[in-house]
């Protein structure tokens, strides 16, 4: 069996853990967070017991998947690429990560939640419009859009996973995924609401146009907010939540508009939760060029993580 990495992320909602070899094929096993009826998310220190509890039994059901133990190590240690950035919940797949490589006596590699999410999204798209699974050498753009975060970014990733990721345009107030929850547990539907809320908006009808956004790099979603429960006394929850999702995509859009000014034919790779939404993916894909996942890569996972290490153990293997 070719050599593989171990992947580990431990994000606010999710215990994940993936393997990838250095052909790119991956394997992954997650656990996202039983949040209670009603309650949207759960504190810091709750995700820390969920991930300590859930970790051990994930890391077990992949080893067995495997056979055999990884070449390499690689956790989602910081949310972002940037100095000071810090979640307690990471800490959890820091020690674990810890723990192994040195059991294992193997290296042990680091990255943050936002470019595993990059990563992850590129490895998903493997084979579309004939991206290869290693990683191109054009610079592209990536949107970021989840519970925790709204941004545009431009990401000249380099074959090796690295190079610099820098922030081009972001939510001023809510992130995209917190109005999305927000106003699904309006509905009464199950944090985290998305799929849910995507599944009830295919039963809509456009009844009123969506909102109209100037291209801005600081988009602001609180108005959505307020717009939607406004909606909800007149209309149908199906209508409601289809108007919600066409105009956080037109918000998407113009974000992009702007952050993207003068370099719109680079590739504009979706990540996070949010961003494997149809119905915004099919939106932001009229404008630009984009490049858009399946769920299982696109929300909280540890393929990225395992990308990383697996590129690295296949640049060993060159030198060699």
């Amino acid at each position: 069996m070719s050599r593989w990495c171990l992947g580990i992320d431990t994000s606010n909602y999710t215990t994940s853990v993936a393997g990838c070899d250095m052909d790119g094929a991956a394997r992954s096993r997650r656990l996202p967070f039983d949040v209670a009826p009603g309650q949207r998310g759960v504190r810091q220190s709750d995700a820390v017991f969920l991930h300590t509890k859930a970790l051990p039994g994930l890391i077990e059901q992949l080893m067995d998947d495997y056979g055999c133990p990884p070449a390499a190590v690689c956790v989602s240690a910081t949310p972002r690429d940037a100095e000071g950035s810090y979640m307690p919940c990471f800490l959890t797949g820091v020690l674990a990560a810890r723990g192994i490589a040195a059991a294992l006596q193997v290296p042990l590699f680091r990255i943050s939640h936002q470019r595993g999410h990059i990563l992850a999204a590129l490895l998903g798209c493997a084979g579309q419009k004939g991206l290869p699974f290693f990683l191109p050498e054009q610079p592209h753009f990536a949107y970021h859009v989840s519970g925790g975060t709204t941004e545009l970014l431009y990401a000249p990733i380099g074959p090796k996973g690295d190079g610099p990721v820098t922030c081009v345009g972001a939510g001023a107030d809510l992130h995209a995924g917190q109005l999305i929850d927000r106003c699904g547990v309006r509905l009464g539907l199950k944090f985290p609401c998305g799929p849910a809320l995507e599944e009830l908006a295919q039963q809509g009808s456009p009844t009123l146009p969506p909102m109209r956004f100037s291209p801005t790099t600081q988009l602001h979603l609180s108005g959505l907010e307020n717009k939607f429960e406004a909606l909800l006394r007149q209309s149908r929850p199906a209508d409601a939540a289809l108007w919600l999702l066409e105009s956080l995509a037109a918000g998407l859009v113009a974000l992009a508009q702007a952050g993207m000014q003068g370099k719109e034919e680079l590739p504009l790779v979706l990540a996070g939760g949010v961003c494997s939404n149809r119905l915004i993916c099919e939106r932001l894909a009229r404008r630009f060029d984009v490049r858009c996942t399946s769920h299982e890569y696109a929300a909280d996972n540890a393929c990225g993580a395992a990308l990383y290490g697996a590129l690295a153990l296949r640049g060993e293997d060159f030198q060699a």
